[in-house]
């Protein structure tokens, strides 16, 4: 009885957890010519981009900020991603001149990928 009631529960726990739907982004800083969307990033090589990123869910239940919720970039020689000192805030530095991709995690799993374009910066 008690391992029905704990398998119960468990199935319960998962079934509430929130769909994801997007991430939302807001500019908040950054270098001259640096872009943030939901869409994509742009920044300068050299430059940041300074933003909040906030995941909402496809349905009625919305995320409760226990997720481990983490932005993660697949070429660290482009573009470096991370967390900044304030809640939901993220900095992205340009590396150098190219191509990347912004994993967008949640709990582990990658929900969304977000394309970033490090700009060469005319002399």
């Amino acid at each position: 009885m008690y391992a029905i009631g704990v398998l119960a529960l468990a199935l319960a726990s998962t079934a509430c957890d929130p769909e994801f739907g997007e991430v939302e982004i807001f500019t908040l800083d950054g270098s001259e010519g640096s872009r943030a969307t939901s869409r994509s990033f742009e920044v300068p090589a050299g430059g940041v981009v300074v933003f909040e990123a906030i995941p909402r869910s496809a349905g009625a239940s919305d995320y409760n900020g226990l997720e481990r919720f983490e932005l993660r970039t697949t070429s660290l020689d482009v573009a470096e991603v991370r967390r900044a000192v304030l809640r939901d805030t993220w900095v992205i530095n340009g590396v150098r001149p190219g191509s990347a991709v912004i994993q967008v995690r949640i709990n582990g799993e990658t929900q969304t990928t977000i394309p970033v374009e490090v700009l060469e910066v005319a002399q």
